[in-house]
């Protein structure tokens, strides 16, 4: 199980140490391997236990009740592994044989003819006059560490709609388009988890649970973007752009990262739904409006 707002790199599991109240013993767990029971007295570790706890980074023992939201680590896995690989990092540079980038975010990968859905934000300043920048290098399309960056081309952008549909030529067997859910499936109170970009090769989930619909949130352009996702699983910067999916890793909505100066999260987050993102990337795709007017 795992706590709200926990963040899982890859497969790695912090080991999970809890105590039950009133009761003669500790159970002591190691990620997904095997648990040891060790004989306590009292308030009394066993020296065994005590050392297990240091080794593994585990000596603060929460109580059951003091669990506030649990989420399924089960659920969390399954979402991860369903939309991880349709989740990649978008870097923008300022010239073409730059090798260090200006900006990171992360996108979704929406068909298989390569095109990808992110943030406005994530390719502003990289356009000029509504032309590609050749400045946008997208990667983790591969599941391993040495990942190959494959140019981006801005097919369309909406300030409005805080959108930007990029597209890629890469081989069609890493092209795995995400799946998308419907918004009239959604339930506030039920777990979701954040995916994006951590500005490495590697991507992260966070978990937390879907706290409102429908809320209406600023564009860049200053318009309302109406009917976005509220939840308190984490977005940094750097998974702006991301996606927000359900326990099957169906895509809820593209997470918004936070808009504070200092690029903290204040722990209410935001997400454009899948429904706006149904009905506008196909518009934006038909039209390659790349000034991002009239959308």
């Amino acid at each position: 199980m795992l706590h709200s707002r926990t963040v899982l790199r890859n497969s790695l599991h912090p080991p999970i140490a809890r105590a039950q109240l009133g009761k003669p013993s500790l159970l002591v767990c190691y990620g997904l391997r095997h648990c040891d029971r060790t004989s306590i007295s009292g308030a009394q570790l066993s020296r065994r236990a005590t050392l297990t706890s240091l080794i593994l980074g585990s000596s603060l023992l929460v109580p059951e009740k003091a669990s506030a939201a649990i989420i399924d680590e089960k659920a969390a896995c399954r979402a991860f592994e369903a939309a991880g690989p349709s989740v990649i990092q978008v870097a923008g540079f300022k010239a073409k044989d730059d090798s260090s980038p200006e900006q990171i975010a992360s996108g979704i990968l929406w068909s298989k003819f390569g095109h990808i859905v992110t943030s406005y934000q994530a390719v502003e300043g990289f356009t000029r006059s509504g032309r590609p920048a050749q400045a946008l290098r997208v990667t983790g399309l591969e599941d391993k560490p040495s990942q190959e960056a494959y140019d981006a081309e801005v097919v369309a952008i909406s300030a409005d709609n805080n959108l930007a549909v990029l597209q890629i030529s890469a081989p069609p067997d890493l092209l795995r388009p995400i799946q998308v859910a419907s918004s009239a499936e959604l339930k506030v109170g039920q777990s979701v988890f954040a995916i994006g970009s951590t500005g490495t090769s590697e991507r992260t989930l966070s978990a937390g649970v879907l706290s409102g619909q429908r809320r209406g949130i600023p564009s860049p352009s200053g318009r309302v973007i109406a009917g976005a996702l509220q939840t308190d699983a984490a977005v940094s910067p750097s998974a702006s752009g991301g996606a927000l999916v359900d326990s099957a890793g169906r895509l809820l909505g593209m997470c918004i990262g936070p808009r504070s100066s200092s690029g903290r999260s204040s722990g209410v987050n935001f997400a454009i739904s899948a429904d706006m993102l149904r009905r506008v990337v196909p518009n934006l795709i038909a039209t390659g409006n790349a000034s991002g007017r009239g959308l």
